[in-house]
């Protein structure tokens, strides 16, 4: 979000994130081809062993300091009207970060 801020600071309606819950669970899997009996094998890119776990493992204030971080980054990008969507769950969205 950084380097979009030289173009679209203040310029942005929406922005939806959909951040990690730290709930420790790993969402990769395997899917089945044809048949079942046919396979295709992919290595995963760094971005895509990130995306697909929920495992924070650096402690909760510094999760905490990586959303805050990122929500003054969405304010600054956000226009006069925009509005934020952030998908939550009760593992994180009751912490406060003063």
């Amino acid at each position: 979000m950084a380097s979009l801020l030289a173009e679209f600071k203040g310029k942005v309606d929406l922005i939806y994130i959909d951040p990690p819950f730290d709930v420790g669970a790993d969402f990769t899997m395997d899917v089945s081809i044809g048949n079942e009996k046919e396979t295709v094998g992919k290595d995963q890119s760094t971005l895509e062993m990130v995306a697909n776990r929920d495992m924070w493992g650096k402690g909760t204030d510094s999760y905490l300091h990586m959303m805050y971080e990122r929500f003054w980054l969405m304010k600054e990008l956000l226009s006069e009207n925009g509005t934020p969507f952030v998908h939550c769950d009760q593992t994180m969205e009751h912490f406060d970060h003063v």
